[in-house]
């Protein structure tokens, strides 16, 4: 009995260390194959691979970046008188055609592209009204800058655009509105008329709901005309009209508009007036 006994414990120690040396000779062997596959391949990337070199680096670093797509407006500037508008003036003196011209005198071309009210190409500047008869004899000269606080006009570059006559005031001398732009909603007018004395305003800061540069308001009868515009207080087009007494326009009380329109004739409505 006692031998057995020995004889069990002494063989459990040398059973397990033959297991452990066996293992570890398997691991080795494992480890001895696949090194040899490695280098046998010749992927062994992470030793054999060179080290990039400075320009590879720095190619890495400074990659190109993509433009952006920068517009600036671009400036232009006059060096001679460019026409902007004209008209021939409808007068109580048959036979004495006159001419009236707006010119650019000094000031510079912009072209913006940035979008908004005056995104494209527009003249900015000093304009001067010009009145001529036919034979080329200037009558009268006004700076219209006079007209919106002498403050810097602009007018959009194109061809000419037609200065629209009426006789508003019923004193048989032509009279004409020409605006500024003042928003998306509208324009502020001013009244010029052209007298024996030459070039006058009638009325100015006319807040009117058009963005042409010259427009021809509707009369209502003598000496009246109705005047359109958006009210951004109320949210309604508005209409009022305008009367002239004792030598100026009296502005009446302003109703809700019957019709979205233009406060100036629209093409058609002006067909009908040149007939």
């Amino acid at each position: 009995m006692t031998l057995r006994f020995r004889s069990k414990y002494l063989l459990t120690p040398l059973f397990l260390f033959l297991t452990i040396l066996l293992v570890s000779c398997e691991q080795v062997n494992k480890a001895t194959s696949l090194v040899n596959d490695v280098q046998a391949n010749g992927i062994n990337d992470r030793v054999n691979s060179p080290m990039p070199s400075d320009q590879e680096k720095q190619t890495e670093v400074m990659l190109p970046k993509e433009e952006e797509d920068v517009q600036e407006s671009i400036n232009v500037f006059i060096n001679q008188p460019i026409l902007v508008a004209e008209g021939q003036a409808n007068n109580k003196h048959p036979g004495k055609e006159v001419t009236v011209r707006l010119w650019q005198v000094e000031g510079k071309l912009v072209q913006d592209p940035e979008p908004g009210p005056q995104q494209g190409a527009y003249r900015f500047g000093q304009f001067d009204l010009v009145a001529t008869r036919s034979d080329g004899i200037e009558l009268s000269r006004f700076r219209l800058n006079r007209t919106f606080s002498d403050g810097e006009l602009a007018f959009q570059q194109k061809e000419p655009f037609a200065i629209l006559f009426d006789d508003y005031n019923e004193d048989g001398e032509p009279d004409f509105a020409l605006g500024q732009r003042a928003g998306s909603n509208g324009s502020e007018y001013t009244i010029m008329t052209l007298g024996e004395n030459g070039f006058s305003i009638l009325e100015s800061n006319i807040y009117s709901g058009d963005n042409r540069s010259s427009i021809r308001y509707r009369k209502v009868g003598a000496g009246k005309f109705i005047n359109i515009y958006y009210d951004n207080s109320t949210g309604y087009n508005m209409e009022v009209v305008r009367e002239w007494i004792n030598g100026g326009f009296t502005r009446r009380e302003a109703t809700v508009a019957l019709e979205a329109r233009s406060a100036g004739m629209t093409d058609e409505e002006e067909s009908v007036y040149a007939k």
